[in-house]
């Protein structure tokens, strides 16, 4: 859980759904946060088994294999070998809302090390009651079979969200390579004064800067 979001756990207007398919991890995230909806599922866009790619840094496994030629020229490469290989469920979203009888998210994290765009296109329908989106990708793949920042940005602008924010991350020698990237729904699609005030909300949670605007626009 970032810590920008810890301040609002336990509050009654947030409902927090968090997904681990780690069993161990899923014990202690319910110790912490026990008013939480956990679903212990990997998410993509298929329901079935994968295989989760552990790597040397947790933080860098995934779902995907990490390109080791596209990593060769960084020291943070090491981070990314694959250490262990774990069998994993894995659900699409709009069917694991289903099954447990959760409402679509207002706001999604998503940090699944390139395996990004099968998350999102896992929603479904459900992609359509999301207001905000943050989360991690690249410029260019590091993982293989990766959609890169331009593929996830396509796919979102056909669901009705543009690119509002990008930050810069990751270890990469002062190379622009990893985004946490913020994506909003278009105002066309916005339902009232409710989710105008929600996507305000999220932007400043997330400090995002103010948006510039020309002089007219409204």
């Amino acid at each position: 859980m970032p810590v920008k979001w810890e301040q609002f756990v336990g509050d009654d207007f947030f409902n927090l759904i968090l997904v681990e398919p780690d069993q161990d991890q899923v014990k202690d995230i319910t110790k912490m946060y026990p008013a939480a909806s956990i679903i212990p599922y990997a998410l993509g866009d298929i329901n079935g088994n994968a295989i989760l790619n552990i790597t040397v840094a947790q933080s860098c496994s995934s779902i995907l294999e990490p390109d080791a030629g596209a990593l060769s020229r960084f020291p943070v490469k090491e981070a990314f070998r694959v250490i262990d290989k774990v069998p994993v469920e894995i659900y699409r979203f709009d069917d694991l809302i289903l099954k447990h009888k959760l409402d679509p998210p207002a706001f999604v994290k998503i940090d699944v090390q390139g395996y990004e765009y099968a998350v999102l296109n896992g929603f479904g329908e459900a992609l359509d009651s999301v207001l905000c989106i943050e989360l991690e990708t690249h410029l260019v793949p590091i993982y293989k079979g990766e959609k890169s920042l331009t593929g996830i940005n396509d796919f979102l602008n056909s669901k009705g969200f543009y690119l509002r924010h990008l930050e810069t991350a990751g270890l990469f020698e002062g190379e622009v390579m990893e985004f946490n990237a913020y994506f909003v729904k278009r105002k066309k699609y916005l339902k009232g004064v409710n989710d105008k005030k929600l996507v305000r909300f999220w932007e400043n949670v997330n400090r995002i800067p103010p948006a510039r605007r020309f002089l007219g626009s409204k």
